[in-house]
């Protein structure tokens, strides 16, 4: 039988680490601004975005778990003072979660593409999946306040 049939490849093993540290410091953004924030909706959304960060960080901690991996040194509750008066208005952090999950998006698709293993593509299939939820709902949140529609309105030019 050959041993390294089912070992995580180099560039999974980074993939997992670099996600773990991400996943880490986005638990921390998100208690602080569950802290400070005062909008109930965008409250809500963080709310959700943490529920689904802690998800990714128990499967990663599993994956780390089987192949006998330490767990990387990522940020913790050391890293982020909750009593700090809030950095900046509600919308901000609107702006902040839509554009890191987008970016998320992207590592995701790409992590997808070079994974060998299928309990890593599920896995990171699954995150895609996540990260589409919370776009979809910061946009649905954008919406509801008229905060996109200027942005997105193109005249049509009759010739």
């Amino acid at each position: 039988m050959d041993t390294n049939k089912n070992r995580l490849t180099s560039k999974e093993i980074t993939n997992l680490f670099s996600q773990y540290i991400q996943e880490a410091m986005a638990i921390c953004v998100s208690k602080y601004v569950l802290e400070t924030v005062g909008d109930s909706d965008v409250l809500s959304l963080f709310e959700f975005s943490l529920q689904l960060t802690k998800k990714h960080v128990e499967k990663l901690n599993e994956f780390f778990d089987i192949e006998n991996f330490p767990v990387p040194d990522g940020f913790t509750d050391k890293d982020v003072k909750l009593e700090t008066p809030p950095l900046f208005l509600d919308i901000f952090w609107l702006h902040y979660l839509y554009t890191t999950s987008n970016i998320r998006l992207s590592n995701y698709s790409l992590t997808l593409a070079t994974s060998i293993r299928q309990d890593i593509r599920d896995f990171y299939f699954q995150c895609n999946i996540d990260a589409m939820e919370i776009v979809k709902n910061v946009l649905k949140f954008f919406y509801q306040k008229v905060l996109m529609k200027s942005v997105l309105i193109f005249p049509i030019l009759k010739s």
